[in-house]
């Protein structure tokens, strides 16, 4: 019987284009744009994107959250791009049998393996509107509404 070996990865490495990233101004160029993209699809956190293009993280959250929507729009193309890959590793996974990779898969699409909890217990409790302290104290007061027994209730003696 054959050993099943592991698959092991190896760290991709992402080059990014030469050339200038951000403009005299501060904003982000075309070229720094696609090397956005291209980092984000990597993985790499907001802040060594930052360190590559050559600006602060604090100045590249700022543009993040501007009225210019193109570095929001490369930032969030790559992790598309970033997710779909995942995804699709995770569901490859699964239809080749590995049950972890299901149960992921499931779960993340809503699936439960817990029952699903009744709430009704077929109790209503109807509750009065608010009182006034006055109102409250005067109908405490008052004497309790007797009850007619019925023959069919009363215990048999």
């Amino acid at each position: 019987m054959a050993a099943k070996v592991k698959k092991r990865r190896l760290k991709r490495v992402v080059t990014l284009p030469p050339g200038r990233y951000v403009d005299d101004e501060g904003k982000v160029t075309p070229l720094g744009l696609k090397a956005v993209t291209i980092a984000a699809a990597a993985g790499w956190p907001q802040m060594k994107i930052a360190n590559a293009l050559g600006m602060t993280f604090s100045v590249m959250k700022r543009q993040l959250s501007s009225d210019d929507p193109t570095l929001r729009l490369a930032w969030e193309n790559g992790r598309g791009d970033l997710e779909f890959e995942i995804s699709s590793a995770l569901f490859d996974s699964a239809r080749e049998g590995q049950v972890v990779a299901q149960l992921f898969a499931l779960k993340n699409m809503g699936w439960s393996d817990q029952p699903a909890v009744q709430t009704n217990n077929g109790i209503t409790l109807i509750l009065p509107g608010a009182m006034s302290r006055e109102d409250y104290l005067r109908s405490i007061q008052q004497p309790l509404p007797q009850l007619e027994v019925l023959e069919e209730d009363k215990p048999n003696e």
